[in-house]
């Protein structure tokens, strides 16, 4: 698989990725991972490591970069906000969160890890 991994990439590369999305046709990628032994369904996750994205349509595969977000970027900014907040204020949210169910902090942590904070 790491093989064909590698060609993958360097014909999105031919194609101008990353700077730009590059699509191949859904039967060719399928028929090519059949070959090689695996499915492009196996495939997708190693795809994900090397930052690339596959969205699947009716009779294409677009490749992209992965947006990533800097969770270190994220946390900094939480806590320049938190800085700029006086203390009546950083109360008010401390309260306000001990006073939610335990559904909501669970909904409001969820939120926080799509947003990438951890």
């Amino acid at each position: 698989m790491e093989k064909f991994t590698n060609q993958l990439i360097k014909n999105l590369e031919n194609n101008g990725f990353p700077e730009k999305k590059v699509a191949f046709n859904i039967e060719t990628i399928y028929q090519k991972c059949e070959d090689a032994g695996f499915s492009f369904n196996t495939l997708r996750p190693t795809l994900l490591e090397k930052g690339i994205e596959s969205t699947i349509e009716t009779e294409r595969v677009i490749f992209s970069k992965t947006q990533s977000i800097n969770k270190s970027d994220k946390i900094k900014e939480a806590q320049q906000m938190m800085s700029k907040m006086d203390p009546e204020e950083l109360q008010k949210i401390q309260t306000m969160f001990e006073n939610m169910s335990e559904e909501e902090k669970n909904n409001l942590m969820q939120e926080a890890k799509k947003m990438g904070l951890f």
